[in-house]
């Protein structure tokens, strides 16, 4: 279950630092990435590349992942349809304008952190996720080809291990983490995903090829997986060689999930948890002491003590938080941070 592979960039962190989620509102590249940097730009803390997804579509992340899939193979570009994604068969409009984007991110988040010289988060839609969301020719998704998906695994490991490779060369100081994004991934699993009649069902895939097609993408590079929906697949993403996994605490079930999370921090796995950061009128302070209660019970339930839990955990914000105040979330996540990072929390 879980292979014997000596986490990687990843062992050096977290100490309990603080992460975005990805998406963030607004349009303007060089104004996000000033923002991420001076938010998260200090130690122990990990800015990320942002998706900016109101400039339109390609600036989202099933389209910035297209987009580098592009790059290796157009076998794998889009354009859009009125339900998303579909295959185009070739270049598109919407593709060129994706990579156009990118290039534009890199550029403001390079300008921002060009003498960064820690880790820094990479957001890319996950194999599973993307062949859920793309549509073929036919209009049924591209999960229901299984030589396709190996396909697109294959294009996407070479598309991750080569904008890991670009992040590199923009800041030579940085340890480019990529995080593969699995939302769909326990719908795959269930085999809950609707086919274009909405009256049937794409067929059930086995644990163990979600798992093989997710080893391809993590190959031996420093990758993490995020799933935030449904039943947490934890063997799944274990078995998939990450050197971290990330889920949202109101997913866990420790009855359910508690022995295979303590065998990922046996095995020296990262653990990235989303916490809300909605506080509504609540003063800070009484949402950072929730927060910090709600963690550290969960990590002392799984049978470790409080003072090993800032080497193995990291923060940042849960699947679908709302990202109208990220400034704000992100004050309170550096505040639940530094308290975790104390010797003795109190609950």
């Amino acid at each position: 279950m879980f292979p014997d592979r000596p986490p990687a960039g990843l062992a050096v962190i977290p100490r309990a630092g603080a992460t975005g989620e990805g998406e963030l509102v607004g349009t303007e590249a060089l104004e996000m990435a000033r923002m991420v940097a001076g938010e998260l730009g200090t130690e122990p803390h990990l800015p990320y590349l942002p998706l900016l997804p109101e400039r339109g579509p390609g600036s989202d992340a099933i389209g910035r992942t297209a987009a580098l899939l592009t790059t290796v193979s157009t076998q794998f570009a889009v354009s859009t349809t009125p339900a998303g994604w579909r295959l185009a068969g070739g270049d598109s409009r919407e593709m060129r304008r994706a990579r156009s984007w990118l290039g534009e991110d890199l550029d403001a988040l390079e300008s921002q952190l060009g003498d960064f010289g820690r880790h820094v988060i990479v957001p890319v839609v996950g194999p599973w996720t993307m062949a859920a969301s793309l549509e073929l020719m036919t209009g049924h998704r591209l999960v229901r080809d299984p030589s396709a998906v190996f396909d697109l695994a294959q294009a996407l490991a070479q598309a991750v291990a080569d904008h890991a490779a670009e992040l590199r060369r923009r800041l030579p100081s940085a340890t480019p983490i990529v995080r593969l994004d699995e939302p769909l991934l326990p719908a795959v699993l269930a085999g809950a995903l609707a086919t274009p009649s909405g009256f049937d069902r794409y067929r059930m895939v086995s644990e163990q090829v979600a798992s093989e097609r997710l080893a391809t993408v993590v190959g031996g590079s420093d990758v993490l997986v995020r799933c935030a929906g449904g039943l947490l697949p934890l063997a799944v993403l274990a078995a998939s060689g990450a050197v971290g996994v990330s889920v949202d605490l109101s997913s866990v079930d420790l009855a359910r999930d508690g022995d295979q999370l303590g065998m990922l921090v046996d095995a020296g796995r990262a653990l990235f948890f989303g916490v809300r950061t909605e506080r509504g009128n609540a003063p800070l302070a009484s949402v950072v002491g929730a927060t910090v209660s709600e963690v550290s019970r969960l990590w002392t339930n799984l049978g470790f003590d409080l003072e090993s839990l800032p080497d193995s955990v990291a923060l940042q914000p849960s699947a679908g938080s709302p990202a109208v105040d990220p400034v704000g979330d992100f004050e309170l996540l550096r505040a639940v941070s530094a308290r975790l990072r104390e010797v003795r929390v109190d609950e």
